[in-house]
């Protein structure tokens, strides 16, 4: 991406993947997208969010990337061959576990503050509201969310 706009539109505004090329050749690493590149645009111009995204995995033709700074932000998978974002999970604790070849187990966050207290998580760091947390499975094949029936109480930021 040139240099243009305001700094929220530039440092991390773009994932991009590019076409290895010739086998065993050494990818050209270059800053900027260039020609024949798959581009996502995730900075705030393109996503009204203001966190930068990174690099995850790459699993078959899914991209799986980070956006946020926190321990809780968002996880989003973008499918290379339809080059478009196909989901978005809201408040994912950054630990993700593989579980078998094709699922993940994420945990997002369901309560918050008074809420998660009501639950039954203690409050016990002042200025730092609990959590509660509920372990879904994410189906990397059909990207489907499962409840697993865990949940955890956590100290949130």
């Amino acid at each position: 991406m040139p240099s243009s706009g305001t700094l929220e539109d530039q440092v991390g505004s773009d994932l991009y993947v590019r076409p290895r090329g010739v086998p065993d050749a050494a990818p050209p690493c270059d800053a900027d997208s260039t020609g024949g590149d798959i581009v996502f645009r995730t900075g705030e111009a393109a996503s009204r969010h203001p966190d930068a995204q990174h690099f995850l995995g790459l699993k078959g033709d899914l991209v799986v990337a980070w956006d946020g700074t926190g321990a809780a932000s968002d996880l989003y998978i973008y499918d290379l061959n339809k080059r478009a974002k196909v989901l978005v999970v809201e408040s994912v604790d950054e630990n993700l576990e593989w579980v078998s070849p094709m699922t993940v187990a994420v945990w997002v966050t369901k309560a918050y503050a008074e809420r998660a207290v009501a639950a039954g998580c203690p409050d016990t760091v002042p200025g730092n509201p609990a959590e509660l947390d509920s372990l879904i499975f994410l189906d990397l094949g059909t990207l489907v969310l499962r409840p697993t029936g865990r949940y955890r109480c956590v100290v949130g930021q």
